[in-house]
């Protein structure tokens, strides 16, 4: 490493069985998640890749807001999510190669000084957040804050 840093690399292995063009059952240790995409191209069994890619987003948001409540001396109580996404279906359809799939995630929901602080560092830390954004995706977060 340049930095001079000893990096600790932690190993995901990861396999999977794909039954027909649509549908990915993949395991991970104990955990298995299937993949599938809507009919007719599909079974509908799973949500597709795509989807699935997407849902991690949200899950790391979850957590990483949860991790930086804590260092800012605080805590979420509740917390709902919502996404809405914008992609550039050229690339899917195979019209055309695109370069920036993601044209836009926008995350809605999650208080002042430790509020900032969670919200600085969610595209920091988040390691999905932090490649959204790395790649060029316009990232619009919206906070709406609640207090008993």
């Amino acid at each position: 490493m340049p930095d001079g840093q000893t990096v600790e690399v932690a190993k995901m292995k990861f396999s999977a069985t794909c039954p027909n063009n649509a549908r990915t059952d993949v395991v991970s240790g104990e955990e298995e998640i299937v993949m599938d995409h809507p009919e007719p191209r599909g079974t509908g069994l799973g949500m597709s890749p795509i989807h699935t890619y997407l849902s991690g987003f949200m899950g790391c948001t979850n957590s990483t807001i949860h991790k930086l409540a804590k260092r800012a001396g605080t805590e979420v109580t509740a917390l709902d999510l919502e996404m809405e996404v914008g992609l550039d279906r050229r690339g899917l359809t195979m019209d055309q190669v695109v370069e920036l799939p993601f044209v836009y995630a926008k995350t809605i929901d999650a208080s002042d000084e430790q509020l900032q602080e969670m919200k600085d560092g969610l595209s920091e830390w988040c390691p999905i957040a932090k490649t959204f954004k790395n790649a060029g995706t316009e990232v619009i977060e919206e906070w709406n804050v609640t207090r008993p």
